[in-house]
This record gives C-alpha cells, sequence and structure tokens, in this order.
C-alpha cells in the first residue's frame, strides 16, 4: 500500500496547520511522529495519510493505480531476501512542491494489522526522491537474525547479531536481559553463560574474538521447551541497544498478536462457530498454547482444553467438537467448533492464546 501525506493537520512552529512537508527538518518530525503512530502511542488507522494506491496481494504483480510494482528476485513465491518493491512516482513536480509517501507492506498501521509488516518513507520533490536519515543516535543499534532451532520437545535455539548501526559496544559494558515464558534472567554479558531455574542456559560466542559485540556473535539458548516464547534486550551507557523476540522451534517474532481471528455462528443445537482467519501466525498452531473454554449458563463446563482435531470434549449436557477442515494444524479460516447441548440453555465459547507470556482471547 502507497500512502500520502495529508496537509499538516495541527499548529506548532515545526508542522503550521496545513503547511506541506516541505523540508528534511519536518520530514524528521514527521518521521517521529510515524514512529509514533506504528508503536501505538497515537491511535487511528492511516494517521494523517490518504491511500494513494493499493495491492491486495504481492502475487498480483502491480497495484490498482500502477505505481506498485513487486519483483520476486528469485520467483520462489515468498516475499523474502532480494525481492523489491517498485514505486514510480511521478516523473516531475512543481516547483518547491514536496509529498511524502509512505509505503507499507501488511496494512501495518491498520486496524486489520498482518503477521508481517514493514514500511518506509519516501520524500519526493522537484529534486527526485528523497531518504532522510534520522539523526545520529550516541549508542548504537543492534540487528538480530534468528539463526535457528535443533531439537524435538526440548530444542536449543539460536539469534546471531546480522548489523550493528554505529560503533561496536565492548563486551565489557553490555548488559543481557532474557525473559523465556514467566522466567526473566539480567546479567552482565561477561557472566554467561547463565542457567535459568528451570534448567535451561543462555551462552554467547564471540565469533571472531575481538572483545565486541558486532556481526555474527550469537546468543544461544539451550535445553528450552519447543514453542517456548523468548525475548532478548541487550543495554550499553544506561541506553537500550537491541531487542529480539523469538519462539522457539518456530523464528522470529515480526508482528502483532493474532487478534483477527473472528467466528461466524450458524444453526442451533448443533451451533457451529466457523473460524475467518486473516493471517498465518505460529501462534495459532494446535499443538501449540491454544486452548477453549466452554461456559453453559454462566459456568464453566470446559476448562482449558486442547484443540484437536476430531476429537470431542464431552460435557454432562452435550459434547464440544473442533475441526481442522484443511488438516494444516493450525487454527486457519474454515476450521469450525461444533457444538451439541441443551437448546434451553446459554453457551459461550472462548478461545485463548499465549503470547509473551500473557493471555489473549481471539473471540468470544
Amino acid at each position: 500500500m502507497l500512502l500520502k501525506a495529508l496537509p499538516v493537520q495541527g499548529a506548532n512552529p515545526e508542522l503550521p496547520a496545513g503547511g506541506p512537508i516541505d523540508s528534511a527538518a519536518r520530514f524528521q518530525t514527521l518521521a517521529g511522529l510515524l514512529y509514533l503512530e506504528m508503536s501505538g502511542a497515537v491511535g487511528g488507522p492511516f494517521f494523517g495519510f490518504d491511500v494513494a494506491d493499493r495491492m491486495l496481494s504481492l502475487s498480483a504483480g502491480t497495484s490498482s493505480n500502477g505505481t506498485l510494482r513487486f519483483v520476486d528476485g528469485n520467483g520462489n513465491g515468498l516475499a523474502d531476501s532480494g525481492d523489491r518493491i517498485d514505486v514510480h512516482l511521478p516523473s516531475s513536480v512543481p516547483s518547491n512542491t514536496w509529498n511524502v509517501y509512505l509505503l507499507e507492506v501488511g496494512d501495518f498501521s491498520s486496524a486489520a494489522r498482518t503477521y508481517a509488516g514493514g514500511v518506509h518513507v519516501i520524500l519526493a520533490g522537484p529534486g527526485g526522491p528523497l531518504e532522510v536519515p534520522l539523526p545520529d543516535r550516541t549508542a548504537p543499534v543492534i540487528d538480530f537474525r534468528y539463526a535457528g532451532s535443533t531439537g524435538g520437545s526440548l530444542v536449543n535455539t539460536t539469534i546471531e547479531v546480522s548489523r550493528v548501526h554505529g560503533a561496536a559496544p565492548a563486551l565489557s559494558i553490555v548488559q543481557v536481559s532474557v525473559t523465556m515464558g514467566t522466567e526473566t534472567v539480567a546479567t552482565p554479558l561477561s557472566g554467561l553463560p547463565t542457567t535459568f531455574p528451570n534448567g535451561a542456559t543462555l551462552s554467547f560466542s564471540d565469533a571472531n574474538g575481538d572483545g565486541r559485540l558486532d556481526s555474527g556473535d550469537r546468543f544461544t539458548m539451550q535445553n528450552i521447551g519447543n514453542h517456548t516464547v523468548i525475548r532478548l534486550v541487550l543495554q550499553a551507557t544506561n541506553a537500550m541497544i537491541g531487542a529480539g523476540a523469538w519462539i522457539a522451534g518456530w523464528g522470529p517474532i515480526i508482528g502483532t498478536p493474532p487478534y483477527w481471528v473472528a467466528f461466524q455462528m450458524q444453526g442451533t443445537n448443533p451451533w457451529r462457530a466457523t473460524a475467518t482467519v486473516v493471517s498465518w501466525s505460529p501462534e495459532l498452531a494446535l499443538n501449540g498454547t491454544l486452548r477453549a473454554t466452554l461456559m453453559e449458563n454462566g459456568g464453566p463446563v470446559l476448562s482449558n482444553v486442547t484443540l484437536a482435531n476430531g476429537t470431542g470434549r464431552a460435557f454432562a449436557n452435550g459434547t464440544l467438537t473442533f475441526t481442522d477442515a484443511d488438516g494444516d494444524g493450525f487454527l486457519s479460516t474454515g476450521d469450525f467448533f461444533s457444538l451439541q447441548g441443551n437448546s434451553a440453555n446459554r453457551y459461550v465459547l472462548e478461545v485463548w492464546y499465549l503470547f509473551n507470556s500473557r493471555w489473549f482471547a481471539l473471540s468470544v
């Protein structure tokens, strides 16, 4: 999706009401506002932007108005490294006219957020597209790459430093905090390896032995349960320099929790609740943390039961059955619950999942 900035809505010396984004300073201010919007600090889908063009699926290749074109670099049918999105903006614009565009993948700032999302800001004007960097940070910024997991019910899982923006910090000044499930361990990097109360261990490898945190260095969690959510936070000189989150055995967490599951009710005794799922997410695995609770006349008759294809859960007045319609092992569109109960009673079905040590309701 390509979004175009509206005239400034507020009124202050940096962004006067009705004014254009016509300088690097105003562009940086707008970028700060966009960061607040993306992080949820300010609300509203498409805050300050109009939709200029839209590609409903990358598989379409070209957007509705022809402004965007997706190129699958290796032809594997996936959005991955080396692929690109070409943006064809007007070749010429009137003098002293500037427009800010926001290129989004995954409707990242809208109510229908998908699991994978990303944004890129473009300032277009008489001199062509301009990308203005934000002011330099005094502390470095660390990017991580998920490096894989091995094992079965207990796994070893690793993330790797992929890039350091700024000067690589000395290992001696880096502090590490890791949260695994409900347990958190904080230690100087020099204190690794360390062991959690449940027996899991966290270790660090300085790939080139230079005593600095730089590309190729690795953090490894060992002896942890498959599908465990892990969060790693690094600090140096009283500033956060990096944060990563991943699911052991699955991969990195690159989006927001999957709130976008809805159920449509059909029929009467048996009742049928059919799921509509906007986007795949590892949290929706049937062998993960998905649970169901059934209330009858305000009281629980089934509590914290797992979702298994074709398995009926019996209670005094009936049975609740879940069907994985496409057999993919995930809660996905077309899967459904079937409830046979007492027509005179009132039933409420709750479906829950665990995300970052918190339980969320998908639908009630």
